[in-house]
């Protein structure tokens, strides 16, 4: 490249595939002076074809992202406690507030692992500094797995 030179790098991997459930994890890695990782899942409920998002996979009157962020917030806490060199940008660990992770969006990445539990994956810099790299929380509220519409 004769403006520099870097390196994209993709690739695909089949995180679930059942009768009712088929997931697809694309990362994209870029690297120039520095390197990037991107992670975006796509999920299918294979008995219609449909394309489903964080959004469609809960009751519409549950406020899944509120239960979720907080659980989410909470790991961040306990895993900062657990390891100082683990930093998650929380109201009391960096005063830029628009750095600060308040809450997921109603159509944040996820997937179910191979436990059938909700995890949700954050890209590098999302939710703290490099050295974070792309942390993933598996989540546990039983409210989450009560108000879920469809599983793998």
């Amino acid at each position: 490249h004769e403006e520099g030179n870097f390196d994209l790098h993709v690739t695909w991997n089949i995180v679930t595939n059942t009768e009712n459930w088929f997931t697809l994890e694309l990362s994209t890695d870029l690297i120039m002076a520095g390197s990037n990782r991107e992670i975006r899942i796509y999920h299918i409920y294979v008995p219609t074809g449909e394309v489903m998002e964080l959004s469609d996979i809960f009751n519409p009157d549950f406020d899944y992202t509120s239960v979720i962020s907080q659980e989410i917030k909470e790991q961040m806490r306990e895993r900062m406690a657990a390891d100082p060199q683990d930093l998650y940008w929380l109201e009391e660990t960096t005063d830029v507030a628009d750095w600060r992770f308040n809450t997921i969006s109603a159509d944040h990445n996820f997937y179910f692992n191979e436990e059938g539990k909700l995890v949700i994956p954050f890209n590098k810099y999302e939710v703290g500094p490099g050295s974070t790299g792309t942390p993933e929380f598996v989540l546990e509220s039983p409210s989450l797995y009560e108000n879920l519409l469809y599983t793998p």
